[in-house]
């Protein structure tokens, strides 16, 4: 056995054990000993660095340069393309880079790994950089003794020329897609520019033929007008009678509309006179711009001599009060009832926040909730708005406050009543700008829906703050009513109903109807957070729908009313 010692390429003295028998070697010891053969100082030659490749170590050359010999890679790196200068100039890095960081002339703290990547871009002296920490080593060349390490975070940012045909397909490629952006922007242009004219013409041409009825506009866009004849022809509107308010009639009727026979309910008003006519002009055309699956659609309108008659989708399962005041085995299960209040919430909704011009129902009750066949509630009776405001100030008006007692909000109730309200055309539009109405008035509605805020008195002469609170008020009403399927304002539903929450005795308010406590307990606890003396303390309606959809928890109502 012979022994022979040598200093390897790679830095490394080494001890050989010879066998002459199998002319084979092996190293016996090596000093210093390394894990890792990329550990070897130089062992890849400059602007190179080491990786291991199962545990061998191999040599590559930074970005932008190529071996000095490809035979030998040990003999390192030279730059694949001379710079020209530092301005045409871009970065490129290497992940787990270690072992330069002692050769870098300055070191300087960074935010980030392009600050560091720029700070070398804008330094002529700068050839690469070493980031690490939010640590910036700056460095010049050639780079020696650099190595892969897997766990070490370092990013090695190398500065390479940027290739002058490069530059010029980039400006080629910058012109191209301008000039297709500018084309396309003139294409689209154009094209609004010849569709907004062709509606132009064809609104002009609306608007000649219908010159006589002022009121009408395209059926895609506003109701249509119907000829009184066209809504009385063929119908017997004693047989066919649905209802009757103070302002006018319902009545069904079967109305060709395009090639189908449509059952609509048509309402007809009394008494129409120059004050109501203004009002209907008005608010026929303000009203066929609200467009909700929640709310009873306005298809139409009869505007003929001294007739004026609405058009409303028919509305085949009646109202919410239809069936919650029903016998017990006629009344809708606990879950269709509580899809009904949603269906009602989102239409409120609607009106308050959705609306182009926004509207204050003012007589939520649950005769004004109709149904679908399908089991949707609509809002109904929305369609006589009254403007509050027209120039978008504070103003004080004189009229008549819509609403049913019970249902109506405080604020907006009078126990000496000297008007006699219908269930027609009792909205108020609410302010655009966020505004609040300060109004003296006397005060209409349906006992036990009135909210307290309408009932108070200053001098003798009411003052009150007209918002979107009185219909919460009114809707928590609703709620109650419907969670207990009897009316409040022949039991006094709603006082019974906080006294039982409050005491925790909540499942006395059901008539032996089986429903999850705390789903029970939670839609109560919202029906009362709505009847808050204090309209402040009332939730907006946009919060009623997310609490009755489970998206927001219900907060815990004042014990005082």
């Amino acid at each position: 056995m012979l022994y022979c010692a040598t200093l390897d390429p790679d830095g490394i003295f080494r001890l050989y054990a010879l066998d002459s028998n199998t002319n084979s070697s092996t190293v016996v010891n090596e000093i210093p000993y390394l894990k890792d053969k990329c550990q070897a100082k130089d062992i890849c030659g400059a602007n190179s660095y080491c990786a291991l490749a199962q545990n061998h170590p191999t040599c590559a050359c930074m970005p932008g340069f190529d071996f000095i010999n490809n035979d030998v890679p040990t003999s390192g790196c030279r730059r694949r393309r001379a710079m020209q200068s530092c301005i045409d100039v871009m970065m490129e890095k290497v992940d787990n880079m270690v072992g330069v960081d002692d050769q870098a002339y300055s070191v300087i703290s960074v935010g980030s790994r392009d600050d560091c990547s720029n700070t070398c871009l804008h330094d002529c002296d700068c050839y690469a950089a070493l980031y690490r920490d939010q640590q910036c080593s700056k460095l010049k060349l050639p780079l020696t003794s650099a190595r892969i390490d897997g766990n070490d975070p370092s990013i090695a940012l190398i500065k390479l020329g940027v290739d002058s045909n490069t530059s010029v397909t980039h400006k080629v490629r910058v012109v191209a897609i301008l000039s297709c952006s500018v084309i396309t922007v003139v294409i689209w242009v154009t094209v609004i520019a010849v569709t907004g004219w062709a509606y132009w013409s064809m609104f002009l041409q609306y608007r000649e033929k219908w010159h006589k009825w002022e009121l009408a506009l395209t059926e895609e866009i506003a109701p249509r007008y119907f000829s009184y004849k066209e809504l009385v022809r063929g119908t017997d509107m004693t047989r066919r009678h649905l209802g009757q308010g103070g302002q006018g009639t319902v009545f069904k009727v079967d109305l060709p509309i395009g090639d189908k026979i449509v059952t609509v309910a048509v309402k007809r008003l009394n008494g129409v006179g120059m004050e109501l006519e203004r009002d209907f002009q008005a608010e026929m055309r303000l009203i066929g711009r609200a467009h909700h699956v929640n709310l009873v659609r306005l298809l139409g309108f009869c505007h003929d001599e001294l007739n004026r008659l609405l058009v409303y989708e028919f509305m085949s399962r009646g109202s919410l009060a239809d069936h919650i005041f029903e016998s017990p085995s006629q009344r809708p299960i606990w879950e269709r009832r509580k899809r009904l209040l949603l269906d009602a919430a989102r239409g409120i909704q609607y009106l308050h926040q959705e609306c182009e011009t926004k509207i204050i129902h003012r007589d939520i009750k649950p005769e004004n909730i109709l149904i679908t066949e399908d089991w949707t509630a609509k809002i109904s009776d929305f369609g006589l708005a009254k403007l509050l405001i027209d120039n978008q100030t504070r103003t004080t008006m004189s009229t008549i406050v819509a609403g049913t007692d019970g249902y109506v909000a405080p604020e907006c109730r009078r126990e000496d009543w000297t008007a006699k309200i219908s269930d027609f055309g009792l909205a108020k539009l609410l302010i655009d700008n966020q505004t609040r109405t300060t109004m003296s008035t006397i005060v209409a509605g349906t006992d036990g829906y009135v909210a307290p805020e309408c009932r108070r008195e200053v001098d003798g002469m009411r003052s009150i703050q007209v918002t979107e609170k009185v219909d919460v008020y009114s809707f928590g009403v609703v709620v109650l009513e419907t969670v207990c399927c009897r009316r409040n304002r022949v039991s006094n539903l709603c006082a019974m109903v906080r006294e039982h929450y409050f005491a925790k005795e909540i499942e006395k308010v059901l008539d032996g109807e089986e429903v999850d406590a705390s789903e029970l307990e939670r839609v109560v606890k919202l029906g009362i957070l709505c009847m808050q003396e204090d309209p402040e303390a009332r939730p907006f309606m946009e919060d009623v729908v997310m609490m009755l959809e489970g998206v927001l928890d219900v907060p815990n109502p004042s014990p005082r009313p």
